[in-house]
């Protein structure tokens, strides 16, 4: 049975109950939105059994679109696999008193990497310090991800610093420009931002050869470099959430495996283990969980001097969970002979190594 019923603020809902009573498939679309829901109820009673997926940031967000600028965008990597998005006007005055919806939609594995290259909102002339004030009468732009079928916020942005990059956590990345009415003159054109994206099924990591049978794996081997670098996915970003990646490092017989940090910012409180619900990195010499080396998160950094591996095999886990934002971690790893002595190309490494502490 279909059935057309009218919603509030010029929302048409639109149901279909399948022959056997047992699921509802409702879709609500308006002239300036859309909504994509999927609902599944137990009975005739219509109890809800599942979860709402809602492919924009809320109903609430239609009901208070207050300007004819239409400047939605809906984007999906089957289409275009990068570019930019700017403000309305962009580089000149951006409209006020208008809502902006963007949605970006991957695929597989993919994910969605924001990177600003411009951002100028306006703020009161006195407010030096927007860190607290991106939120209210504030011009602002905020970001969100899916994570299990909720929408969350990653952060909301302000004032002329230029954001960190973004990464989705999934397949779905939302976001939304808020701008308010202006009482008396601007002193000043205010220019929007500028903005590229980028699907992508790297994760933002950069180095090392990507295992195309895991979706965050990466192989670093000494037959490939004596040294180089490794660094959390998106960095220097925030790392998404929800997210695991592997790093392998694989030497020569003879070799074992020095990795430093030059930058740790890896949330989460404690010893980072499960109950703290903390962020955290964790070392292996073996293929399976080396239960006796210690999680590193929050003040837990690891050594100054570096962790080194037993052996030629060393196995870094990075995990995020769905709570806490950080910029992830930067590293330095080298082969180095069981000796504990640098290759010649590795003593050169080492110096520059240390020019980074």
């Amino acid at each position: 049975m279909i059935s057309l019923i009218r919603a509030a603020a010029g929302v048409s809902l639109l149901k279909k109950e399948t022959d056997d009573k047992k699921s509802t498939l409702q879709s609500m679309e308006c002239s300036k939105g859309r909504i994509e829901a999927v609902v599944h109820f137990c009975s005739l009673n219509m109890i809800i059994h599942h979860l709402i997926y809602v492919s924009v940031l809320s109903v609430a967000a239609i009901k208070k679109r207050r300007s004819a600028v239409h400047c939605d965008v809906d984007l999906n990597s089957e289409h275009n696999r990068s570019g930019s998005i700017t403000s309305p006007n962009y580089p000149n005055q951006y409209p006020t008193n208008i809502r902006c919806a963007y949605r970006f939609r991957s695929k597989g594995s993919e994910r969605v990497q924001l990177t600003f290259t411009d951002f100028d909102l306006h703020v009161q002339p006195d407010q030096d310090d927007t860190s607290h004030l991106c939120r209210g009468e504030f011009d602002h732009f905020s970001a969100y991800v899916d994570l299990d079928g909720r929408m969350s916020e990653i952060d909301t942005f302000c004032g002329s610093e230029i954001p960190p990059q973004l990464m989705s956590s999934r397949n779905f990345l939302a976001a939304e420009l808020v701008t308010h009415s202006r009482h008396g003159q601007l002193k000043r054109t205010y220019r929007g931002f500028r903005l590229i994206y980028k699907f992508t099924d790297d994760f933002g990591i950069t180095t090392g050869r990507k295992d195309p049978k895991h979706a965050c794996s990466f192989y670093y081997g000494s037959a490939d470099a004596s040294n180089g670098t490794f660094h959390s996915p998106n960095y220097p970003g925030y790392y998404p959430r929800k997210t695991e990646c592997h790093y392998t490092f694989d030497g020569a017989p003879n070799q074992k495996v020095r990795l430093t940090f030059t930058y740790f910012d890896v949330e989460g409180f404690g010893q980072c283990d499960n109950e703290s619900q903390s962020d955290f990195i964790e070392f292996s010499n073996y293929r399976t969980m080396d239960r006796k080396l210690p999680r590193y998160c929050g003040s837990r950094k690891p050594p100054e001097k570096g962790v080194e591996s037993e052996n030629d095999y060393y196995h870094v886990i990075f995990s995020s969970n769905s709570i806490f934002d950080g910029t992830g971690f930067f590293g330095f790893y080298q082969f180095i002979n069981k000796e504990g002595q640098l290759t010649p190309s590795d003593k050169y490494a080492d110096y520059l190594l240390h020019l980074h502490l």
